[in-house]
C-alpha cells in the first residue's frame, strides 16, 4: 500500500537530504512537498533521537539480512554441490564490497563526519545497500516463476514436497570446481 508522506522527515532515508554539499545547498522544501514511498519510516525528535532511530533500522535491516541468508542455508541444506560454498563466498564477497562502499561514500577526511546529521545519513546509506542484498538474497527464498529455464540454482533445493530435483556439476562441465 502506497502512501503520501511529508518529504522533511524521512528525506535522509531515501537519499534526499538538505545539507551543505560543496558550494551547492539545496532547499528541498521549495522543490518537493510529498514523494510516493511503499514504506518509510517517519523519524522525529531531536537529533539525536533521529540518529538513534535510524542506527534502529540500520540494525534491524542487518538483522533481516542474516536472517534471509541463514534461512537460505537451511532451505538448502541438502546440496552436495557447491552452491552453500559459493552462497558462503558471496556473502564474504559482499560484505568486503559493503565496506568498501561505505569508506567511498564517506571517506574519513569528508567534512561531512562532523556534522550532526553524518549518523542518519551514513545509517540511510547502509539501509539502501542492505536492502539492495536483501533484495538479492530473497530471489532463493522466493524462486523462479514456473517454466523460467534460467535460473540456475535458484529454487533448486530438494523438498519431497515440491519434487524438485538437484543438479550437480560434474567433471568437465562448465563451472564444475573441486
Amino acid at each position: 500500500m502506497k502512501k503520501l508522506l511529508p518529504i522533511l522527515l524521512i528525506a535522509p532515508m531515501i537519499g534526499i537530504v538538505s545539507c551543505q554539499g560543496g558550494k551547492e545547498t539545496k532547499d528541498l522544501t521549495k522543490t518537493v512537498e510529498t514523494v510516493e514511498v511503499e514504506k518509510a519510516e517517519v523519524l522525529e525528535g531531536s537529533q539525536t533521537e533521529i540518529n538513534l532511530s535510524s542506527y534502529e533500522i540500520y540494525l534491524n535491516a542487518e538483522k533481516e539480512m542474516d536472517s534471509i541468508y541463514n534461512k537460505i542455508i537451511e532451505l538448502y541444506k541438502a546440496d552436495k554441490g557447491t552452491f552453500i560454498l559459493n552462497l558462503k563466498k558471496s556473502q564474504n564477497l559482499w560484505l568486503e564490497y559493503f565496506k568498501v562502499q561505505m569508506m567511498m561514500k564517506y571517506p574519513k577526511n569528508i567534512s561531512i563526519r562532523g556534522g550532526s546529521m553524518f549518523a542518519l545519513c551514513y545509517n540511510a546509506y547502509v539501509v539502501e545497500l542492505f536492502n539492495q542484498r536483501i533484495r538479492v538474497l530473497k530471489e532463493w527464498l522466493e524462486g523462479t516463476p514456473s517454466g523460467e529455464c534460467c535460473g540456475g540454482s535458484i529454487g533448486m533445493f530438494y523438498d519431497d514436497s515440491l519434487e524438485t530435483e538437484i543438479y550437480y556439476l560434474e567433471e568437465g562441465d562448465i563451472g564444475y570446481e573441486e
